[in-house]
């Protein structure tokens, strides 16, 4: 049975490597000192939270939440931004565990709501959101304006 908890200063090790691996499964190169360096800043700042998948003292997984607001509910609501799952423990529950986890940080945060986003093609994720109680949005368009950093 997996176990979650937030993750803290002491999990820097473990995570990096995990979110080394989550950016590459999405095409990035690896770079786990840039990795380090990120979840190392996350961490210091609280500016995001972090909760772990645990086989026994195997992390086996993260999803990382950052905080923002609803003007209109006047709430604070948690953006899901990441979640990856080590391949051999994939189809094994540890993605709901941390779904149930970010709900219940949310509740405990007293957040209006918690959203997220995945690719289209993503049936998978999607069909592992839907289950678990998400709804997918058919209200509003998201756009992204990207910047592109040339340094």
């Amino acid at each position: 049975m997996v176990e979650t908890r937030q993750l803290n200063i002491d999990d820097l090790e473990r995570t990096a490597i995990l979110f080394d691996m989550y950016r590459q499964f999405y095409g990035q190169p690896s770079d786990l000192a840039a990795a380090r360096n990120f979840i190392s800043a996350r961490l210091e700042k609280e500016d995001s939270f972090l909760i772990g998948a645990f086989d026994s003292s195997n992390c086996v997984g993260f999803t990382q939440l950052y905080p923002s607001f609803s003007s209109v509910g006047m709430k604070p609501k948690l953006i899901l931004n990441d979640m990856f799952v080590v391949e051999e423990f994939r189809r094994s529950g540890v993605a709901r565990a941390l779904l149930k986890a970010a709900e219940k940080l949310g509740e405990k945060l007293g957040a209006g709501a918690l959203l997220l986003a995945t690719q289209k093609e993503n049936s998978a994720a999607r069909q592992l959101y839907e289950s678990a109680g998400w709804i997918a949005e058919t209200n509003f368009i998201y756009y992204n304006l990207a910047f592109r950093n040339d340094t």
